[in-house]
């Protein structure tokens, strides 16, 4: 069972507003109790994106931090980095 399906199944309560990327479906991390969004941790998503596209890490980094985790909007996910990670945060 992967990622997406072990949110649906343990969390029926998804709303049809909220937003689940399928490209990112391995980079699931859970879901947001207070808002009911998904969260997706942001490293992962960025490797996704860094096997698919070819692109370095910098440009990969760049492209996923305008285009998603600085996209908000009703039912938008969470995209979370962890402290662990040297190349924490979109700042």
């Amino acid at each position: 069972m992967n990622n997406r399906e072990k949110l649906e199944v343990s969390h029926d309560i998804l709303q049809p507003h909220n937003f689940l990327d399928d490209f990112f479906d391995e980079a699931i991390m859970g879901i947001d109790d207070q808002t009911l969004r998904v969260v997706y941790d942001c490293s992962e998503c960025i490797s996704l994106m860094m096997k698919h596209t070819g692109e370095d890490l910098e440009s990969t980094k760049e492209d996923f931090c305008y285009n998603y985790s600085n996209a908000h909007w009703a039912g938008s996910p969470l995209y979370v980095w962890s402290i662990k990670d040297e190349n924490y945060s979109c700042l």
